[in-house]
């Protein structure tokens, strides 16, 4: 979904993560029980653009570049560096459909391979080879070539009846055939099109043609009469001079014929059901190449400009390769977001900023925006920076690149983590990494120095050998050149740290006035702020909140795997299946601690990352001071990295976002669900003390395991797991006493940490809080995100915990959940501090709010709903809406983000899934109620009927259709266009901002009244009164 929004770290955090993206390779970690996506699944119902490229084999490309004359190396000619040129833009696709053809001889077009996805095995090498095999001869048939591979779009389908000059005088129906009366020749007769297997298999596919030439047309007259002179510019008939006048023997019809496949909808019974408006059309791109009368050639120009595409010329190798670049980018550039939204403050104020990036799936790079808010209507205003065009000005040798090794932090370079090229003796877990050769028997090399530079971002060998060729800025979409340098961001929502903000007693420092953290505060209040997210090029990046300057970048050895296509290797690869790295969202806290095993504790900042699918495990960074982010400091900032200890048959894939706080035992932790896929199978939670693994070991005692005894460790039958939890201080003495977090069985757990000692900690009651029943097990029931827990301000008599944990259930995992048609839930849930021997709250105890739509906004079912009584209830829920993917496309509705509560109004967000082919990913309801009631707020809290203000017509609305903005949209977060998925929205004053599917942000005011705020985020803030 990805605008992706930052999470600011403060004493009142308002976002945390989830959302995403998918693509064409296995979408499973198959070894596992639980199948866990390897991509983002948003991009399932994605359609491959197709690309055809048109290479030039007349007999001039034969020539040096700047003379007619042929050099004494082929590979001097135009032709070897154009293949050159070509293979190595090959190398770097993806996330298309892509075909090769030459003139037949001096006669229109050959096609040497069929449109086929370059994702599948053996495509891109083919193509490679196909394009190496070309030789120059013959004429250049400009327009008769581009016309026949317009014929190649439509073959099997040429019967149909097309409009030509649609809307314009001289509109007619006519054959689609006797508009493309040609056909090309074919190298191979299996790469014909049919009507089973057409060139245009889906309604919103985009089609484009990519000719690269170095001459003007010539011996370029045979094409139909309709075509001549389409865009009327000059007379139509052969023997009128003023067709001719750009080459001898030409033709002026090039831009004709890009016209009219422009202009026309060559499969107009081919529409999407809902729109029958769409076209499927052919976009036209153009590069002349070392010809200096092609540099501001006008036929080729009005080509590029009439056919939707564009026209570049190139006079040498390396503007040729950039030209290309460009034109391919323009083509499979392809967003999406699947993470929350974050600001640099709470309040809409001058100088407020929200951080949000995207993922791009065509190249698997990702881009992170710094953008400006208008104080007065809180909408994005201007960008200020963006990342990863400051990432690609930065040189390998000089980033900041910091890993772990040894029980240490160590820079991330050859010396620094013993990487020498010699696989004969590993010298490191990094070097059996980097070694690896991905073929079938893992055979290894002596390229790891070079992969590690690869990683490092050096671009080197991006067209070299086994090495994947990355994606580069486009002049024409980005304004500027260079190679995209910063992996996908995919699940790890952004957050920002500037000065410390917490309010920890003083007790919580040492005995000194010094110690304390008011001074703490003071001492930082200074530091450069900064925004930290994961990414799926292995690291953790730091980049300046102000610059978006990358100030280090932190590299878990957690990511190292010798295994096929898994680990570091695999990411330099050419046949990179995409790896989620670090994926997890960052937390960040003030602790008082030993930070490095000196014996002395100091208040310091921390972070603590983890992979969710890129592996099993955690990792926590000193952040205290960013001027001492370099790798010389490595030790400082690299603390520790836990992958379960003796305890990792319990910890599967840190699926789980960890939280940091001070226990009653007095010592800070790192608390996490032990997420999924462990080797048992079942749940439970991690408490991992954060100062025991600074001394780079793990002995007993520096964590502890609670057991929910909930799961599996047999493979055949769904396995269990623990999600995130949210901590909650009961007492006001800033201490966690409990945890909640929910399982993937359905279950929320009540985890009792009040005791002063470890060993007495464990599960309230001894069963979970609430259990899902009838659904327990089903994928339906799953509870993915944290929990929201509020005082239950509607018994104001209970004694105990009395508080309402609020969740939402439903997977969104695997391939599967896509076309899972059950519904999931929301669930407000009374924990009033009762504890009742074997037993938990089941959905026969919850008051139902059954709901019912009204155009596109929902409003609860009055008459089937049942008014919450708490004398009988323990709470409320609400079931959502099931699916029916075979006939509406859509799979059943659930929540995978965790609420927010704004005073008395909880939020939240729903998505229900479309896997189907030219989907916008699915669609959704951003819901708005009463969280003590499961039901309307007293007064309207959003603009539900869009008349741009928030009044009476709006009240009894409980949720509005999310709309993704999809076209037209600008910076100013505008919504118009699609149905999309809502990711988990951020609040900044009264404004709402919610990333879609589409990669934008979309934001609206809303109205949460002037009450009393009863709800709590964060557990810092929560006590009762």
């Amino acid at each position: 979904m990805n605008n992706k929004l930052i999470k600011k770290f403060s004493p009142k955090p308002l976002l945390y993560g989830l959302f995403g993206f998918s693509f064409a390779y296995s979408t499973c970690v198959s070894a596992d029980p639980l199948t866990l996506s390897n991509v983002p699944l948003q991009a399932t119902g994605k359609v491959e653009p197709n690309l055809m490229i048109l290479m030039d084999s007349s007999g001039s490309m034969a020539w040096e570049v700047d003379s007619n004359s042929k050099p004494a190396n082929e590979d001097d000619s135009r032709l070897g560096i154009a293949k050159v040129a070509a293979t190595t833009v090959v190398k770097g696709l993806g996330d298309l459909r892509v075909g090769l053809a030459q003139f037949n001889g001096s006669s229109g077009a050959k096609v040497l391979k069929g449109l086929t996805s370059i994702s599948e095995p053996g495509v891109r090498d083919d193509l490679i080879t196909k394009i190496e095999a070309i030789d120059a001869g013959g004429k250049t048939p400009l327009a008769e070539a581009v016309s026949e591979l317009g014929r190649y779009y439509i073959e099997g389908y040429q019967g149909d009846e097309v409009t030509i000059h649609p809307g314009q005088a001289g509109e007619a129906n006519v054959l689609a055939s006797s508009v493309l009366s040609y056909e090309p020749a074919y190298a191979s007769a299996g790469d014909k099109p049919t009507t089973s297997n057409p060139a245009i298999q889906q309604y919103c596919q985009k089609n484009f043609i990519l000719t690269l030439t170095d001459g003007l047309p010539t011996e370029d007259k045979e094409v139909s009469s309709t075509l001549k002179d389409y865009d009327d510019d000059c007379a139509a008939s052969d023997d009128d001079a003023s067709c001719f006048s750009y080459s001898d023997d030409g033709s002026d019809y090039l831009d004709d014929v890009a016209t009219a496949l422009y202009d026309i909808n060559w499969r107009p019974y081919l529409v999407d059901p809902k729109n029958s408006s769409h076209k499927n059309n052919i976009v036209s791109h153009f590069i002349g190449f070392a010809d200096p009368a092609l540099a501001n050639n006008q036929l080729l120009k009005n080509a590029g400009a009439q056919g939707g595409g564009s026209y570049k010329y190139a006079d040498s190798a390396a503007t040729l390769l950039s030209s290309l670049n460009d034109a391919v980018n323009a083509i499979s550039n392809s967003v999406g977001t699947q993470a929350s939204v974050a600001f640099n403050s709470t309040s809409l104020d001058i100088g407020s900023v929200i951080y949000s990036a995207k993922f791009d799936t065509s190249d698997f790079s990702g881009r992170l925006y710094a953008r400006s808010l208008d104080p007065d209507t809180g909408r994005i205003a201007s960008t200020l920076w963006e990342a990863s065009e400051k990432l690609a000005d930065e040189s390998s040798n000089s980033r900041e690149i910091i890993t772990y090794r040894g029980g240490k932090g160590v820079p991330f370079t050859a010396t620094g983590v013993a990487v020498d090229g010699d696989p004969s003796a590993m010298g490191s877990s990094h070097e059996e990494d980097l070694s690896v050769l991905d073929t079938t028997d893992n055979t290894t090399d002596t390229l790891s120095v070079d992969r590690l530079q690869y990683v490092r971002g050096n671009t080197d060998n991006d067209t070299k050998g086994d090495f994947r060729q990355r994606g580069a800025f486009s002049s024409l979409l980005d304004n500027m050149t260079g190679p995209k340098l910063l992996g996908d961001i995919v699940h790890s929502t952004p957050i920002y740290v500037g000065k410390p903000e917490l309010n920890w007693p003083s007790s919580f420092g040492g005995n000194k006035s010094t110690e304390t953290y008011d001074q703490f505060k003071i001492d930082k209040a200074s530091r450069d702020p900064m925004v930290y997210v994961g990414a799926n090029d292995g690291m953790l990046h730091g980049f300046n909140a102000k610059t978006g300057e990358e100030e280090f970048a932190y590299l878990p050895a957690l990511v190292l795997n010798s295994d096929r296509y898994k680990g570091l290797h695999a990411f330099t690869h050419k046949d990179y299946p995409h790896n989620y790295y670090v994926d997890l969202t960052p937390t960040v806290s003030d602790v008082y601690i030993d930070p490095n095993g000196s014996k002395k504790d100091e208040w310091v900042s921390v972070l603590v990352g983890g992979l969710r699918g890129g592996g099993k495990g955690y990792f926590a960074l000193n952040i205290t001071d960013p001027t001492k982010f370099d790798e010389a400091n490595a030790d400082l900032v690299s603390m520790w990295e836990f992958d379960g200890a003796t305890d990792s048959d319990y910890l599967g894939y840190s699926y789980s976002e960890a939280q940091i706080a001070k226990l009653n035992n007095d010592e800070w932790a790192v608390i996490f669900g032990n997420g999924y896929n462990s080797k048992n199978g079942i749940a439970g939670l991690f408490v991992v003390y954060l100062e025991r693994g600074v001394d780079g070991t793990w002995d007993a005692g520096d964590w502890k395991f609670i057991s929910t005894g909930v799961g599996t460790a047999d493979t055949t039958v769904r396995q269990n797991g623990l999600s995130s939890p949210r901590l909650i201080d009961l007492n006001g003495d800033r201490k966690v006493d409990r945890v909640y977090a929910g399982d993937l069985m359905g279950n929320m757990w009540s985890f009792d940490l009040s005791a002063t000692t470890d060993t007495s900690w464990g599960i309230y009651g001894g069963k979970p809080l609430f259990s899902s029943d009838s659904k327990a097990g089903q994928p339906s029931a799953a509870i993915l995100s944290a929990p929201l827990v509020a005082r239950n301000t509607a018994v104001t008599s209970a004694s105990g915990a009395n508080v309402l944990v609020m969740f939402g259930t439903g997977q969104y995992l695997n391939g599967g959940d896509l076309t899972d048609n059950n519904a999931g839930a929301f669930y407000a849930v009374w924990d009033n501090g009762t504890t009742v021997a074997g037993a938990s709250v089941v959905t026969d105890n919850l008051a139902n709010q059954m709901l019912k739509t009204e155009g596109a906004n929902r409003v609860i079912d009055d008459e089937n709903s049942v008014v919450v009584d708490w004398s009988k209830h323990k709470g409320w829920m609400m079931t959502l809406a099931t699916g029916n993917v075979e006939s509406s496309g859509y799979a059943g509705e659930r929540i995978i983000s965790s609420p927010s509560l704004r005073r008395n109004t909880l939020f939240f967000s729903t998505v229900s899934p479309n896997p189907q082919p030219c989907a916008s990913s699915g669609s959704g309801y951003l819901m708005s109620l009463d969280f003590r009631t499961g039901q309307a707020n007293d007064k309207a809290v959003a603009d539900f009927n869009n008349d741009g203000e928030i009044n009476a017509q709006d009240h009894g609305y409980i949720g509005k259709q999310f709309v993704a903005c999809t076209k037209n949209c600008g910076e100013d977060g505008a919504s118009g266009g699609d149905p999309g998925m809502p990711g988990q929205s951020g609040f900044i004053g009264d404004v709402r901002c919610t990333p879609g599917s589409s990669g934008d942000v979309i934001c609206d005011d809303i109205d949460v009244g002037n009450e009393e705020r009863e709800g709590r985020l964060s557990w810092e803030e929560f006590s009762p009164r």
